[in-house]
């Protein structure tokens, strides 16, 4: 007696398939998790390298941090942090955070070809630039360690999408939406994004110690905000007020 062979009916080929499907919507989102948790490692080992290079340099230099441009010169494009401490870091690829797919986009009108403002480096990190953009004695001569009322509570340094060297975090009333939107300056920045590069919502940052810490940006104005050495005498209490309000005001991104 022959043995006739059967195929599968249509019935359980769709069973197959739909069960395929449904494994499939539920494993993607898990190994895209995976994928960042990994991505965001990379970026914490690049900023502890970089933090690393930040106490060799204060180390070398009267304790202090290097400036955000370097002197003589302090325009768009001239040296940078980056180059003061490219000497110290051990790879080319500690300056690239694998999630900002805006590292070597290009910097537009105002930059300088791709990458970052000078065109030398990735854009992936920058200076806190409400302690280095408001200020141009830090900016132009660095700042020293004993400035920070509370290093291990101020932020130093931020991922960041921008081709500028530093990032505006606040600056007091609606400024923070217009920053981080305007001035991007990142090819194909949506208005959903904003100048911080994020890790499923975490952004990684450098802290004056130079300990390194992932956190949700809300986090870092309330209860008590990070972006200032000495946040009792820089800001006032309208300004404190901004920053209670500031974690509703954030990119979704952001929240």
């Amino acid at each position: 007696m022959k043995y006739q062979r059967r195929g599968f009916t249509l019935i359980e080929l769709l069973v197959v398939i739909a069960i395929i499907a449904i494994l499939a919507a539920i494993l993607f989102p898990v190994f895209a998790k995976a994928r960042e948790r990994a991505k965001s490692t990379v970026c914490i080992n690049n900023e502890k390298q970089i933090g690393i290079a930040l106490t060799q340099y204060s180390n070398d230099n009267d304790e202090t941090f290097p400036p955000e441009r370097i002197p003589p010169n302090w325009n768009l494009g001239s040296p940078t942090w980056k180059d003061a401490l490219d000497p110290l870091i051990k790879s080319k690829d500690v300056w690239i955070c694998p999630s900002n797919r805006f590292a070597w986009a290009p910097t537009g009108a105002s930059g300088k070809g791709y990458g970052d403002e000078c065109g030398r480096f990735p854009r992936s990190y920058a200076y806190n630039g409400d302690i280095f953009y408001v200020n141009p004695t830090y900016q132009n001569r660095g700042i020293p360690t004993s400035a920070f009322k509370s290093p291990s509570g101020t932020i130093l340094f931020v991922e960041s999408r921008s081709i500028y060297s530093d990032l505006r975090a606040y600056s007091g009333n609606q400024a923070f939406l217009n920053w981080i939107r305007q001035h991007g300056n990142a090819t194909g920045l949506k208005d959903t994004e904003g100048g911080f590069t994020t890790h499923s919502g975490m952004v990684n940052f450098i802290f004056a110690d130079t300990h390194v810490q992932a956190m949700k940006l809300a986090k870092t104005y309330v209860p008590q905000q990070m972006w200032s050495p000495d946040p009792a005498t820089t800001y006032s209490v309208a300004c404190a007020q901004n920053y209670a309000d500031m974690p509703a005001q954030l990119l979704p991104e952001y929240r």
